[in-house]
């Protein structure tokens, strides 16, 4: 194969410029087809390169790259071009041979590396970053975000480009337009464009020599379907509404357990049939139990298990390779087209969802051609959320159509125009080429992809639980609630906005409905929490482990000698959730105060717990109620660990054997029988035998002050 031949355009537009340290650094390199052209309106060739057949001089009315183009089609006649500012140079003698080698090894027709810069202020050389590997195809896909992420391509210079794909991509061009543009549609019209890591250029920063910011394109698009959609618009395509519900839910062995919680909702507030396709790859035989439960007990309520298919498992894998680090599951709905064939129109739900009104409005909302039915984030997400609205994600994902920027974890889906334009194709190839760019994975590949292709639907369609500072609206106004963020209604959360709660409770309210149905088997339990002062904000701590557990028949009875004032947490508590009642008492002691309680209580399983003490996890009063239960006890208690206030530290006491000396001098932390108990006193009876079992298990906190 011959060597191809090679121009080096160096455009001058100040004559002042030395061009001395340019052309002695370029008369080094040891590749032996190249051509310098010095071009301007006077250019001059500095000695001693006048007589160098290498250098030659062009004198042209100006050095915008339209002109270089024409000067490309038009007088030059190598193979390819590289554009070199005379105030920079080569990085190696053997810069170009290294370049022209790897453009015939790949076969490509551009070649844009990354380069070094050189800080002349501060004589110090900066090196680009590693990317992940050495080379990396330019595609229709990626090249928007490689010019965001290297200011290498940012400029034009440096890179190597086949004379006609640079005379193509210049016969149109705007005088006044920027390197970007240009480099734009070098990527766009290239037939094999590489970026590669490698750095043969060196960029030397000077006060009129500095790189670019990044140009954001108008209109910004990644796909066809901004143009798909005005077609269907001018068609007066009408999307079809099938009058059954069709609801996707991507799930694992992590959320699976917080699903039914989501089902029930759904359930009870379906107006028509409602079939709900519940995908996953792996799930156990329990998990599975409970999810098909609701089958027999609502009418026209389909709960479908829909496991992934091998070619699925294997497009997510190919995900993975590609830079994907996530769960695999926030990919899953992308393959809800092809994975349900029959479904023409299609409701997908995040698993930290919860339906609080009929899903009717948000399945018949008129998607106007759209692809899908979405309803925006405003970064409501990200803590601490950024003060500029500039700062937050969806301005840095999408520049100044950052108001676009879209929550994806309630999307209205219509599968019929998926299918009729092969979108999931389009898609799939997309997120494999861009998946190392995201920072929220599969949410921005959807807003990139269809950017421009969506129908914006009302806030109320997919309330985020942290709108509520900023855009208040009653729990009465709002179809479906989104617990976005770490703070889920599932977990323990002592940090839990106040305003946040009442969402909270709703969530909770529901799956205890669900389990006392689903579980039946479960006895009945009473908390009896005293606390001395009802606005110790400790008590917080005490109730919000008890109404997070994962346990559904429990009522919670605060026994406290001084009332609550309206505005007291300890209200606001009892208020927001229903099973929390409180009992003013002016015993003088902790023990009195629970033994009346016990009069109110509504189950024979009770649990003492004091303020400010509390469980340690969801889990532990379905553990200490199971331990009851399979040895029969008429006590279970569990390991505690101590909480040291004054010195910030928590100190894990001693194991304890399973079965315990134990005596009735305090009962906090126990779950105890009621008929094991003595009428008028929180006492043993003595005509009943008791049999007392302790987990080695750190299931609750105890507080000292």
């Amino acid at each position: 194969m011959s060597e191809p031949t090679l121009a080096l355009l160096i455009p001058v537009t100040d004559p002042t410029i030395d061009l001395k340290p340019c052309c002695t650094n370029l008369a080094q390199q040891d590749y032996p087809h190249w051509t310098a052209y010095v071009i301007g309106q006077a250019p001059t060739l500095p000695e001693p390169w006048t007589t160098d057949d290498r250098f030659q001089q062009l004198t042209v009315p100006d050095v915008a790259l339209p002109t270089l183009g024409h000067l490309a089609q038009t007088q030059l006649t190598s193979d390819l071009i590289m554009i070199i500012d005379p105030r920079d140079q080569l990085d190696h003698p053997d810069s170009l041979s290294e370049l022209v080698a790897l453009a015939q090894q790949l076969d490509c027709d551009l070649i844009m590396p990354e380069f070094v810069r050189f800080d002349e202020q501060r004589s110090t050389y900066l090196f680009p970053n590693l990317w992940r590997q050495r080379e990396e195809l330019i595609t229709y896909n990626n090249y928007h975000f490689l010019i965001r992420a290297s200011v290498a391509m940012r400029v034009v210079v440096g890179s190597l480009i086949d004379r006609h794909l640079f005379a193509q991509a210049t016969a149109t061009l705007p005088r006044e337009a920027s390197s970007q543009t240009l480099i734009r549609r070098l990527c766009q019209q290239a037939r094999h464009g590489i970026y590669t890591d490698r750095h043969p250029y060196i960029w030397h920063l000077q006060a009129d020599h500095q790189l670019p910011e990044f140009e954001w394109p108008n209109p910004l698009t990644f796909s066809q379907l901004p143009q798909l959609v005005a077609a269907n618009q001018a068609a007066g395509y009408q999307a079809p509404v099938p009058t059954t519900i069709s609801i996707a839910i991507c799930i694992d062995q992590n959320v699976a357990a917080t699903v039914p919680t989501l089902l029930y909702s759904i359930a009870t507030h379906a107006k028509r049939p409602t079939d709900i396709y519940v995908v996953y790859d792996h799930l156990p035989a329990a998990a599975q139990a409970d999810l098909t439960w609701f089958n027999d007990r609502f009418p026209n309520f389909r709960v479908i298990l829909t496991p992934l298919r091998a070619a699925d498992r294997d497009l997510l894998r190919r995900f993975t390779l590609n830079g994907h680090k996530g769960n695999l599951t926030t990919l899953y709905r992308l393959v809800l087209p092809q994975l349900l064939p029959d479904v023409e129109r299609l409701i997908y739900l995040d698993a930290d969802t919860l339906i609080t009104s009929d899903l009717t409005a948000l399945w018949e909302s008129d998607l106007a051609g759209n692809f899908l039915g979405v309803v925006k984030d405003p970064g409501i997400g990200a803590e601490p959320r950024p003060k500029r609205k500039e700062d937050w994600w969806g301005y840095q994902l999408l520049g100044p159509d950052g108001d676009e920027y879209f929550n994806a974890g309630v999307l209205l889906m219509d599968l019929h125009l998926f299918r009729q334009y092969s979108v999931s194709l389009y898609l799939y190839e997309f997120v494999i080429e861009t998946i190392i760019f995201y920072l929220l994975e599969d949410q921005d590949a959807l807003n990139l992809f269809f950017h421009g292709a969506v129908a914006f639907l009302p806030l109320e369609h997919n309330y985020i639980t942290k709108f509520v500072d900023i855009e208040p609206r009653s729990m009465q106004a709002v179809s479906l609630l989104h617990y976005l963020g770490p703070r889920k209604p599932w977990k323990i959360n002592f940090d839990l906005p106040t305003s946040q709660r009442a969402a909270a409770a709703r969530y909770r309210a529901t799956r205890r409905t669900w389990q006392a149905l689903a579980h039946a088997e479960q006895p009945a339990v009473t908390a009896l929490v005293d606390t001395a002062n009802p606005d110790d904000n400790l008590l917080e701590h005490t109730l919000e482990s008890l109404l997070s557990q994962d346990y559904g028949p429990l009522e919670i009875i605060v026994t406290t000698p001084v009332a609550p004032t309206p505005a007291s947490p300890l209200t606001r508590w009892a208020k927001e959730n229903p099973n929390l009642t409180i009992l003013v008492n002016d015993a003088p002691s902790r023990l009195a105060r629970q033994q009346a309680a016990r009069q109110h209580a509504t189950s024979d399983l009770l649990l003492c717990l004091a303020a400010p003490d509390y469980l340690d996890k969801v889990t532990a009063l379905s553990q200490l109620v199971a331990l009851q239960q399979k040895e029969a006890a008429s006590l279970a208690c569990a390991q505690a660990t101590e909480w040291l206030v004054d010195q910030s530290r928590f100190m894990v006491l001693p194991n304890v054997n399973d079965v315990i000396s134990w005596g009735p001098t305090d009962w906090n932390g126990v779950l105890v029988t009621q008929t094991a108990l003595q009428p008028d006193a929180l006492e043993f009876d003595s005509k009943y035998p008791v049999k007392q079992r302790c987990l080695r298990h750190n299931l609750w906190v105890k507080v000292k002050r």
